[in-house]
């Protein structure tokens, strides 16, 4: 009799762990699907050139020829180029980065840092 009740008690067990796989199961297939749909419909407004629904967070970077806006979503960024030397939308996975032209970046730091050197100058200058 006691080797019944054990048989009978484990045989519950299984069961409420097999419902509680079954719920587990269902749920993750259900928020793969929703966060496919999120990721498919901002795609497809990203590149009707439309603004995405679902940012987490948007900026925007400012050039001499133009901006760049930015919106991160879950797991994916859009950059909308509005800039004279580039014009266009990019879709990707979160780390992708600004594909701006890495010139201007450059020649940015460039006069920033003779800026910096000017201003240096001019102190001593004003010192001696």
């Amino acid at each position: 009799m006691a080797e019944d009740r054990d048989v009978e008690f484990f045989e519950v067990k299984k069961d409420k762990k097999s419902t509680f796989n079954k719920v587990m199961n269902i749920v993750l297939w259900v928020l793969l699907f929703i966060w496919m749909g999120i990721c498919i419909v901002d795609f497809i407004l990203a590149k009707t050139n439309n603004k995405p629904i679902f940012c987490l967070s948007r900026s925007e970077t400012e050039y001499s020829d133009g901006k760049v806006k930015k919106c991160t979503g879950l797991g994916y960024k859009v950059y909308n180029y509005e800039r004279e030397s580039y014009k266009g939308v990019e879709y990707g996975p979160f780390w992708i980065k600004d594909g701006s032209p890495q010139e201007e970046k450059k020649d940015e730091k460039e006069s920033s840092k003779e800026e910096e050197k000017k201003e240096s100058e001019d102190k001593k200058e004003d010192k001696e």
